[in-house]
């Protein structure tokens, strides 16, 4: 089964080990409806590491994923993919319940 890890942020230290020859990192703007298809998909396993319940709530509204805040350390194997939620929430405050206005997915475009 195949791992698509979600989270809302991305560290150095989430990479696996590497040799001398170091790991290649490719970062590319996304839509949700691209993660919603993969994340839809049979034969894949769904990993929510975002921290914040109000976070996870919004993630998974722009998804339409259930995504359960969930603070892991993230520690990458080489055979899953990271998806990393970029949002950007205008008028959205840190601990409201519900943050409908302004919010979006940012696909890095």
């Amino acid at each position: 089964m195949y791992k698509i890890i979600v989270t809302n942020s991305f560290s150095i230290s989430m990479l696996p080990p590497t040799d001398k020859m170091g790991v290649l990192v490719e970062f590319r703007p996304i839509s949700a409806e691209t993660v919603r298809s993969w994340c839809n998909q049979n034969n894949v396993d769904v990993v929510s590491a975002i921290g914040h319940a109000d976070t996870a709530r919004i993630v998974s509204g722009l998804l339409g994923v259930e995504l359960p805040a969930n603070r892991i350390s993230v520690k990458m194997t080489g055979m899953e993919s990271l998806v990393v939620a970029h949002i950007q929430a205008v008028d959205c405050l840190r601990g409201r319940r519900h943050c409908q206005r302004g919010r979006r997915w940012n696909s890095g475009r």
